[in-house]
């Protein structure tokens, strides 16, 4: 890295000389030095993850990244550089990932902050919420390849789920179309139905699901798929069409559609019925919470005269 730091300099020198205005020539050398740079630099993080802690090849590169970051970091504030403080930002949350296992995103750095499509999926991995991150899904999933394609596509899923979680629709509905549409899968097909439904567009989320449901294998992945049509259908008003999906779902092994029918059986003041429905979620350990507390409001309806079932929590529903 030191024979291009030093071209690095050598190229952003005479622009200091010049009084800090560089020539368009000078420019454009000083910003494939840093291409050069960062090319390098990414190289040796992804070499870094490969070495065995307490090492000493480890310690060597983990202090020669640090000292770097450190240094670029603070060039890019004096700069006002924004582009370079971000990747300074994101390889520090790399380090320290890497350090500690914990990961602290990076803050979305605001307009102006560009990213390479080359270090679109190093950014992917530690960038908050944000339109960078949304560029970035799309960048890292557009360079990738089979099983390369389908980690990045559920880190991908993983940053819409957390968007979708914060309201931000727009995001999230970007990163679940770039994702469908590069790796289609029963995931992908549920998490963007589930945003269409949260925009309100209940005809479009049908249309994602429909297939997706014709072409899925029995079991979880059905299951799943058949549980958000079921909420898209709730939503929409087709309670009755919603029910039997509910249904097809807990034939398939759902326990979240357990759930639902359990609340829905506790507003119909079905005790037995809601009793049946959480009791293997709340006797998982550790229990479900939600199971947990319905099955114990269930259990509460045995205080009338005419329970509709046996009040004892390990008695079979009859």
């Amino acid at each position: 890295m030191v024979p291009l730091i030093a071209a690095l300099v050598a190229c952003v020198a005479p622009a200091f000389r010049a009084g800090g205005a560089a020539a368009p020539a000078a420019q454009d050398a000083r910003a494939e030095a840093l291409r050069e740079v960062w090319k390098e630099t990414w190289a040796d993080l992804e070499k870094l993850g490969t070495l065995s802690p307490g090492s000493a090849e480890r310690d060597r590169l983990v202090r020669e990244l640090d000292g770097f970051q450190v240094r670029h970091e603070r060039n890019a504030d004096k700069a006002r550089d924004r582009e370079e403080k971000l990747r300074a930002r994101i390889l520090r949350a790399h380090l320290v990932r890497l350090s500690s296992g914990v990961l602290r995103p990076v803050p979305e750095p605001g307009p102006g902050a560009e990213l390479l499509p080359a270090e679109a999926w190093i950014a992917l991995q530690v960038l908050g919420p944000g339109p960078t991150r949304g560029r970035a899904v799309a960048d890292a999933l557009a360079s990738a390849r089979g099983e390369a394609l389908r980690a990045r596509a559920e880190v991908a899923l993983d940053a819409a789920a957390e968007d979708a979680r914060g309201l931000h629709l727009d995001w999230a509905l970007a990163e679940t179309r770039s994702v469908h549409e590069k790796s289609p899968g029963a995931r992908s097909a549920a998490m963007f139905a589930a945003v269409l439904r949260l925009r309100g567009e209940y005809d479009a989320a049908l249309s994602v699901l429909d297939p997706a449901i014709a072409t899925a294998p029995d079991g979880e992945e059905r299951a799943a798929l058949r549980f958000e049509r079921a909420a898209v259908r709730a939503a929409a008003g087709s309670g009755e069409e919603a029910t039997a999906d509910l249904g097809g779902a807990l034939a398939a092994g759902s326990v979240a559609a357990a759930r639902r029918l359990g609340l829905r059986a506790l507003e119909a003041g079905l005790a037995s019925r809601a009793r049946a429905m959480f009791r293997p979620a709340a006797f998982e350990r550790p229990p479900t919470p939600l199971a947990a507390r319905g099955y114990g409001l269930a259990l509460l309806s045995c205080a009338g005269p005419s329970p509709d079932a046996p009040c004892n929590p390990q008695d079979a529903v009859r």
